[in-house]
């Protein structure tokens, strides 16, 4: 037995909440902690953190025995290649069409779906999520930020594409 596998691992989720039972609006922290729960793994530590400290500015990110893991994706397999939890798919025993199939939906879902969230959550939705993600800006300033920095960007991408 290696020592790496004679010790137990720290594993750290950064995301918008340290509370795990409270949502998080973020649907690629929502996919980390499904992939948590669904692999049952147990003493995980949640961190609430600013976007700003994270790398590459995006949540949710780990930290593994003291080593920051960004993106879901990475975090998962991180996770899997250092044995601390065991592949969903192997898990399932699933056939190889059945895991091509697990890999077409999660395509679909991580790059069409979450376009269809972002533009309803910030256009067509604009002001109960402004009002949601920015209660703690005064509210002369909210809607001049949120026009600025958030619905006009978003609407000039929606449009180009």
């Amino acid at each position: 037995m290696s020592q790496d596998e004679s010790k137990p691992h720290k594993v750290t989720i950064c995301r918008f909440t340290a509370d795990p039972n409270l949502f998080c609006s973020a649907p690629f922290c929502n996919k980390l902690d499904a992939l948590m729960t669904f692999s049952g793994v147990e003493g995980v530590q949640y961190e609430g953190v600013s976007v700003l400290k994270a790398p590459r500015r995006l949540l949710p990110y780990a930290k593994i025995d003291d080593v920051i893991v960004p993106d879901s994706e990475l975090v998962y397999d991180t996770l899997k290649e250092k044995g601390i939890l065991k592949c969903l798919d192997a898990k399932a025993s699933l056939n190889p069409q059945e895991v091509a199939l697990t890999y077409a939906i999660k395509a679909l879902v991580e790059k069409s779906l979450v376009e269809y969230m972002v533009y309803e959550r910030w256009v067509e939705n604009h002001t109960l999520t402004l009002n949601t993600f920015m209660s703690e800006v005064p509210g002369f300033m909210r809607g001049l930020m949120g026009y600025f920095f958030i619905w006009r960007p978003y609407e000039q991408r929606f449009w180009a594409t």
